[in-house]
């Protein structure tokens, strides 16, 4: 199935992200919220401010799109959704990390963000938030 991944950025500038085992890699990898869309999800706009919220606690604007890409084309046809949800606030208490702007191009340059649809997602992101 497609799914969503969402770049959240709190009212005070910074990134939310969380940390999942994932098997393929047998680490804990720090990644963007995400998740499978659900046939409830009236739009991958939608299914990104769920993503968030289920994910994370936080809430936020309107989801703006960001880019559709395909996570691996030679073998799998699905899609994922990127989306940029600003302005994001802790609604319910789940445990996630919050990085500011500085230290979040830090782990960026330095390769701490692997997920190859969490970097297109955050390079979309940044085009719009360095307006």
């Amino acid at each position: 199935p497609d799914f969503v991944v969402v770049v959240a950025v709190t009212v005070d500038g910074d990134f939310v992200f969380v940390r999942q085992y994932r098997h393929g890699t047998r680490q804990i990898l720090l990644e963007l919220p995400a998740g499978c869309m659900e046939p409830t999800d009236s739009d991958p706009g939608a299914g990104a401010a769920r993503e968030l919220f289920e994910e994370t606690g936080y809430a936020g604007s309107e989801p703006v799109f960001l880019c559709k890409v395909a996570p691996n084309a030679a073998c799998i046809s699905n899609f994922a959704h990127c989306y940029l949800i600003r302005d994001c606030k802790k609604v319910s208490s789940l445990e996630i990390v919050v990085m500011s702007a500085e230290e979040t191009k830090k782990l960026m340059a330095e390769g701490g963000l692997v997920q190859a649809v969490h970097v297109a997602a955050m390079y979309y992101a940044e085009k719009i938030l360095n307006k």
